[in-house]
């Protein structure tokens, strides 16, 4: 299943969710205190949904970092994902300055960008498009 349809069908079931609370919400208020007290496992259900999702997502990301670097001769950079106006971020923090080049010539963060183009390409709007020129930041542990 593709990263977005996979996003899609969580948002309708995260949609699903939110409706289903609230006509069970007016449905205890107006019928009977029994259909209100439904909204906690539905809500438990979810809650484990989200969890299951995020652990599957942060493996993801996790291969395709490992997979990028696979090949990589230096200290293997840290990774720290993070969001900026609603778009998902990335910081690749690398030992010395001499690793951050070697991995812009030897492609590693290109395969990675690559990667998150793959992962997040269709987050954002045709007018606020995801891009990974922003979203993927090489930095070092001596930059200020």
């Amino acid at each position: 299943m593709s990263p977005a349809l996979e996003t899609k069908l969580f948002n309708r079931g995260c949609s699903v969710v939110l409706y289903g609370a609230i006509i069970l919400g007016a449905l205890g208020y107006f019928v009977h205190v029994y259909f209100a007290v439904a909204i906690i496992p539905l809500f438990a259900v979810w809650e484990v949904i989200c969890k299951i999702k995020g652990k599957k997502d942060a493996r993801i990301l996790a291969d395709a970092f490992n997979s990028a670097f696979e090949r990589f001769r230096a200290s293997k950079p840290d990774l720290k994902k993070s969001y900026s106006y609603g778009f998902p971020s990335f910081t690749i923090t690398f030992q010395t300055e001499d690793d951050m080049k070697c991995a812009e010539v030897d492609g590693s963060l290109r395969d990675f960008k690559d990667s998150i183009v793959a992962l997040y390409g269709h987050v954002g709007t045709k007018e606020q498009a995801f891009d990974v020129s922003v979203a993927v930041y090489p930095t070092h542990v001596g930059r200020v």
